[in-house]
């Protein structure tokens, strides 16, 4: 198998395992929410969920979330493109969700993040990688 092949597979299975170890430490079930409870309140500006509420939120904020959940929808893609042999996403699309997601480091509550957080944020600059390591003779796309 070759090395693009590898990371594939690496970037699929830490975006995978994030969907369900704990981001953060603050709300959610009990304390450590799961990446998917997390994406749930990233968009919850656009589609309510629980009592999540952003009014006190500046709407940059409340935007960058939305479109830091929405990041999900291009590895998805990128994965799911390259398993029907199809041309994939570009690479530098996913690098750049990758550098879109870094905004929760930003934000302040760093402290608060947890490894399926890093898990996730990391998925994306290894698909990335992956994408921009492959082979002109095995795009698919070429």
């Amino acid at each position: 198998m070759t090395l693009w092949k590898l990371l594939i597979l690496l970037a699929s299975g830490m975006w995978f395992a994030s969907w369900f170890l704990p981001v953060n430490s603050g709300g959610g079930m009990g304390g450590w929410p799961p990446g998917w409870d997390a994406l749930r309140v990233s968009l919850a500006p656009l589609w309510p969920y629980r009592d999540t509420t952003f009014s006190g939120d500046p709407l940059w904020f409340n935007s960058l979330g939305v479109v830091s959940g929405l990041t999900n929808l291009a590895f998805l893609g990128t994965w799911l493109t390259f398993l029907a042999r199809r041309a994939s996403l570009p690479w530098i699309l996913l690098l750049a969700c990758g550098v879109v997601n870094t905004c929760w480091l930003l934000s302040g509550g760093r402290s608060d993040l947890r490894i399926g957080y890093y898990l996730w944020l990391g998925s994306y600059f290894v698909m990335a990688g992956a994408l921009r390591a492959q082979p002109a003779r095995d795009r698919i796309d070429q």
